[in-house]
């Protein structure tokens, strides 16, 4: 998705990981470990804060193609969100973030359509 900017294998990967707790599970620690906000050892703290992993997700949403941006926003952010409702303090940051990219101009009409969905959601 990084690379190849294929929102249909985004949609693909959405669709598993709605379907698969466990699938959601590793989204969240594979993101959380990967900023060090969650331990290394496939463990998950009861709570801890995704400061890290908020970071580098609003910088990914104003950088990235709009199949990864559809990734973070439909699948992502939303597990993350599950955990830490909070954002590691930066849900202000993360909807300012979307709410920029949306005005940028979306070309895909379904990656728009969930930007918005998440604007509403974290508002």
């Amino acid at each position: 998705m990084l690379h190849n900017d294929d929102i249909d294998t985004a949609l693909a990967y959405h669709r598993a990981v709605t379907a698969n707790p466990l699938l959601a599970r590793n989204e969240l620690w594979s993101m959380g470990s990967f900023a060090a906000d969650l331990p290394c050892d496939f463990t998950l703290p009861p709570k801890t804060s995704l400061r890290r992993t908020a970071t580098e997700v609003i910088r990914d949403i104003t950088s990235r193609g709009d199949a990864y941006l559809y990734y973070l926003i439909s699948t992502a952010v939303p597990v993350q969100l599950a955990y830490d409702r909070d954002f590691g303090g930066l849900r202000d940051g993360l909807d300012e973030a979307i709410t920029a990219r949306v005005a940028q101009g979306i070309s895909d009409p379904r990656v728009q359509a969930a930007s918005e969905a998440l604007i509403k959601t974290i508002r």
